[in-house]
């Protein structure tokens, strides 16, 4: 037991390594090419969205309700889709599965940006090297 407690802080401070850039020419300037390469992975690479499905559930079950105005008696009517409770939990459910589908290609999105952009850095002469 007490063999886990010792190697732990090795373990944390092992698993805690930190990385820099560097370049060894000395016109580099990081900020530069970083936004450069920044702005060149966003041009780039397109960004996917997930199509939000508006339709109801069903689309068969509408309501319509109309009424005359007072002074010019036109008739004017509004028709708005209307649903049970479980065309309700069909459409929460979908949603959330939009949104989950949506996180998964941000996610994707955002590591591609991210290898581009190193990417970039590398053939400009850029290297990561670990900071000890």
């Amino acid at each position: 037991m007490w063999r886990v407690i010792y190697l732990f802080p090795l373990f944390i401070f092992l698993g805690c390594a930190q990385y820099q850039w560097k370049n060894n020419n000395p016109s580099a300037n990081f900020s530069v090419d970083y936004g450069t390469c920044s702005n060149e992975a966003i041009t780039r690479i397109p960004k996917q969205v997930v199509v939000q499905n508006n339709a109801p559930a069903n689309p068969s079950s509408y309501s319509t309700n109309c009424y005359r105005e007072a002074f010019t008696n036109n008739l004017i009517c509004n028709t708005k889709p209307t649903g049970s409770v479980n065309d309700m939990a069909a459409q929460n459910a979908a949603e959330r599965s939009r949104m989950m589908q949506q996180s998964q290609l941000d996610s994707q999105y955002q590591s591609q940006l991210n290898q581009y952009t190193n990417n970039c850095l590398a053939s400009k002469g850029w290297q990561q090297y670990r900071v000890k």
